[in-house]
């Protein structure tokens, strides 16, 4: 037995809609906090390489004498 309604299913509900949209803010929150840790440790590890090179600079420094010049170049490429 027929209604005069029609059967129009054709979109998402309210639930679905709100569900993938808890979804998709989940994945983005686990996304922010995975860059800014990776970012964190390319800064330190980064700083960690400019006071290791600032201390090494001012030991040379200091054991030479005034008239002396050291030359010390290093290639670390580990990008």
């Amino acid at each position: 037995m027929k209604t005069g309604r029609k059967n129009n299913n054709s979109g998402f509900s309210l639930v679905e809609l709100i569900i993938v949209i808890a979804i998709m803010a989940v994945l983005v929150g686990v996304m922010a906090t995975s860059i800014t840790s990776l970012t964190g440790r390319r800064v330190r590890k980064c700083a960690d390489e400019i006071v290791t090179t600032l201390e090494r600079t001012r030991v040379l420094t200091l054991g030479k004498e005034q008239n002396q010049v050291e030359c010390v170049i290093s290639y670390n490429d580990t990008t």
